[in-house]
């Protein structure tokens, strides 16, 4: 099987790519290493119908209602300077 230099498979990955889906594989080498082997997928390969999933994003009050809770806490951790303090309250 032919082997490609990687620094070659870098510079010419699209035509190398061509190649190896048209059925003629090759292994990619570094430091005369074999590393990969670059070949075509079968055709009756099966498919990834969804790659991309929706999250489920929670909008209840519990989690979405308390912005001005979670602001004041966050406030707390910052002195006048906007300096965060070392995690102890401070008598100003």
């Amino acid at each position: 099987m032919r082997e490609v230099r990687l620094q070659e498979a870098k510079m010419n990955l699209s035509r190398l790519v061509d190649e190896a889906a048209a059925g003629r594989p090759f292994v990619i080498v570094k430091a005369g290493r074999p590393m990969v082997k670059v070949t075509q997928l079968s055709a009756d390969m099966p498919r990834t119908e969804e790659a991309w999933v929706e999250p489920n994003w929670s909008t209840d009050e519990k989690t979405v209602g308390d912005d001005e809770r979670h602001m004041a806490f966050i406030r707390t951790m910052f002195d006048d300077d906007g300096e965060a303090e070392s995690g102890t309250e401070t008598a100003k």
